[in-house]
């Protein structure tokens, strides 16, 4: 299956992306509050949707303030932090 990847402006030091994206408190905020997370590599996050709805997704690679690439069985979902007015 192709990946896909999403891209998203984001007005904010690349540093709060990636606490936002490898802490419980940051997902919390932007996702679901039902969690169990770490950030290490190779870590299987779970994510909770009410009910029996739930997500797992691996890490796979982290490079602070840069990116963060999760895995979700055969799909991958990466987020590039770019500094303001880099690309």
């Amino acid at each position: 299956m192709a990946n896909i990847e999403h891209l998203q402006t984001v007005h904010a030091p690349a540093s709060k992306e990636y606490e936002t994206l490898t802490t419980a408190e940051g997902l919390s905020e932007i996702w679901t509050n039902e969690l169990i997370i770490d950030h290490q590599f190779g870590f299987i996050n779970e994510f909770r949707f009410g009910g029996s709805d739930i997500t797992k997704m691996r890490i796979e690679e982290l490079i602070p303030n840069k990116k963060v690439v999760w895995l979700k069985g055969t799909d991958s979902s990466t987020s590039r932090l770019f500094p303001r007015g880099a690309a």
